[in-house]
């Protein structure tokens, strides 16, 4: 159970036995008939609510759908992309490689040429008369450097050009990896508001269901088929089934914050509910104190005795479920015991189990 701090517990304990002096009495016939209609009026409301929710799934699952469809193109331009990338790839290398060919051979031309000490190819020709004595030595040297030089700016050009296709590619795979991820953080997205929509209306559907257990009830107190009491919902003896809702998550009794106190009792004995998860379905919420001499037992709020139960904490207003098939043997609203409105429910073996602080 939450506790506020010490210095101020006193005062708290006060006002909640005023509470209870008022809540232990039997409530007047205009009371219960304001109740249940109360009750009816939350009732409708929570229905249309379950309707409005419900009528957003469709929506949901369509736009799914459309992502997904969004993700599979998108797959598909990827897939395009990196087999285009694939093909480019050795002609690129092949490229690289004829420029590197056609500049070493440049180089290779004016350095032969410059190195040589005999006569050149042109002064040979032209002693024989097969060439014009116009044409010299440096014209030679020119058109040769010339060829090579073009030859070497062609394969730079066609690299040049290749890498500019693959980078273009390389963007353009960039850009829809960078789309695919959005799609699937839209997708997740989508999902959890399914999901959370589902819980909603899973919330709301149980709300009702106890709503019209208790207008069942009131209306039999009023018609004199039931004697008026701090009784809840249930009725002494009722029949449960494992993950049938006992009540909804709550503050009362002892308590400063919503959550479900959850106790074993075996033997006549309190026990810890730890040992008995094969058994018993574990509550649903995160454990905010366990069984034992917890912190808050050491300072001596239970009276020098162990915490006897564990605290699970899910949320104001969320369903508490049984944690087996069992009967129902108490439904209490207020007793003073300080777990405010609370369910003890019998199972096989005599095992009983309690949920406390519902609203």
């Amino acid at each position: 159970m939450k506790h506020t701090p010490i210095k101020s517990r006193s005062r708290l304990l006060l006002a909640l036995f005023a509470c209870l002096t008022l809540v232990g009495t039997a409530a007047p016939a205009g009371a219960q008939g304001g109740s249940v209609a109360r009750d009816q009026n939350h009732l409708e409301s929570l229905d249309e609510e379950i309707l409005s929710l419900a009528a957003r799934i469709p929506e949901l699952r369509k736009q799914i759908a459309e992502t997904e469809e969004l993700q599979k193109d998108t797959a598909r331009k990827v897939a395009a992309a990196e087999h285009e990338e694939a093909e480019l790839r050795p002609k690129l290398e092949a490229a690289v490689a004829e420029y590197r060919r056609s500049v070493d051979a440049l180089k290779e031309a004016i350095q032969i040429d410059y190195e040589a000490e005999d006569p050149g190819v042109v002064e040979l020709a032209a002693e024989s008369g097969t060439l014009s004595e116009k044409f010299s030595r440096a014209s030679y040297r020119a058109a040769i450097g010339e060829s090579f030089e073009r030859l070497a700016e062609d394969a730079e050009d066609a690299e040049a050009k290749l890498r500019q296709q693959k980078d273009r590619l390389d963007g353009t795979i960039g850009s829809l990896e960078v789309l695919q991820r959005q799609q699937q953080a839209l997708e997740l997205g989508l999902e959890d508001q399914k999901r959370e929509l589902a819980e909603s209306i899973d919330n709301r559907e149980d709300e009702a269901q106890y709503l019209r257990v208790r207008i069942t009830r009131a209306k039999a107190v009023r018609d004199g088929l039931l004697t008026a009491s701090l009784g809840g919902a249930f009725t002494e003896g009722e029949r449960v089934e494992r993950g049938d809702v006992v009540g909804f998550e709550g503050s009362t009794g002892f308590s400063t914050g919503c959550h479900t106190h959850f106790s074993v009792i075996d033997g006549g004995r309190w026990a810890d509910p730890a040992l008995y998860w094969r058994e018993l379905a574990k509550p649903a919420g995160q454990i905010f104190q366990p069984f034992g001499m917890t912190d808050w037992a050491k300072r001596g709020v239970y009276g020098g005795n162990v915490h006897n139960g564990i605290d699970f904490v899910q949320g104001c207003g969320n369903a508490v479920r049984t944690a087996a098939d069992g009967v129902i043997i108490r439904d209490i609203r207020n007793d003073g015991s300080g777990f405010g409105h609370y369910v003890m429910v019998r199972h096989k073996g005599g095992i009983i189990t309690l949920y406390a602080h519902l609203i």
